[in-house]
């Protein structure tokens, strides 16, 4: 180990036990200072990140992560923080971008195209949750979680009866009655 290799890793070993004794300050302190000679060791960014959000600093958090993450653009671990941080803050549009970018590049993410389709939801953008979820129906017709999500986003389109096809497909658990839907709890 060279010399460069075994002063960051003092350092780093510095810093983590401020912040495992809970000194978030101090902590945040000596990981800036690490930055300000080194700024793009990205391991100083995403302790930098966790500990902002640990202390609720959500936007320093994210920012940290960004950083982070254009280090390396490829890393949907890093992308979906992102966009889970921004959910938390109900920054739905920010959120919705970067779990697409997440979902570029790993499509199969079901928790996160749950949290995609939410920022969808959220914004009123059925057409694109019908447009984004239109083909893998197609692919996994039997998927009772993207046919549960595509019936409401089709009832959200004023498409009530596919909707309802869908959602029902998707439940096993709907009851038609007089052309309303009544949700039966396990």
């Amino acid at each position: 180990m060279g010399e460069f290799e075994k002063n960051l890793k003092q350092a780093l070993l510095k810093c983590d036990k401020l912040f495992f004794e809970k000194k978030y300050q101090n902590a945040i302190d000596e990981y800036e200072k690490l930055l300000e000679d080194h700024p793009n060791l990205q391991i100083v960014l995403l302790r930098l990140a966790s500990i902002n959000q640990t202390i609720g600093n959500f936007k320093n958090a994210i920012n940290y992560f960004i950083k982070a993450s254009n280090l390396d653009i490829k890393n949907i671990e890093l992308l979906n923080n992102v966009a889970h941080l921004y959910f938390h803050i109900n920054d739905h549009s920010s959120a919705k971008n970067f779990y697409k970018k997440s979902l570029d590049l790993k499509k199969d993410q079901l928790v996160i195209i749950d949290f995609y389709i939410d920022c969808l939801n959220f914004l009123g953008m059925h057409k694109d949750i019908y447009n984004f979820l239109r083909d893998d129906i197609d692919k996994l017709p039997d998927n009772r979680f993207l046919n549960r999500i595509f019936g409401k986003s089709l009832i959200a389109l004023n498409q009530h009866k596919n909707g309802l096809g869908y959602l029902k497909k998707g439940s096993g658990f709907i009851v038609f009655q007089d052309e309303k839907i009544k949700y039966i709890n396990r």
